[in-house]
């Protein structure tokens, strides 16, 4: 019953998306899910991570929010 009203809350938080001004959505490329495959074996991180980490480096972000430990 629990995993049920978890996946609720997900696609309730998932369709609210659409009403935040300003909220673009970013498609990967092959090339940045390659990169986090590497970064996720070189850094040690699991993939969700090391995937936001590749996209940040690939757009130049100036910084990444994150409550794991910092990346250097």
């Amino acid at each position: 019953m629990d995993r049920l009203n978890r996946s609720e809350k997900l696609k309730t938080f998932l369709l609210s998306l659409t009403g935040y001004r300003g909220l673009a959505v970013h498609y990967t490329s092959i090339a940045e899910e390659v990169r986090a495959v590497e970064l996720a074996r070189e850094k040690k991180l699991d993939i969700d991570d090391a995937l936001q980490y590749a996209v940040a480096l690939s757009i130049g972000a100036d910084a990444i929010v994150s409550f794991d430990e910092e990346l250097q």
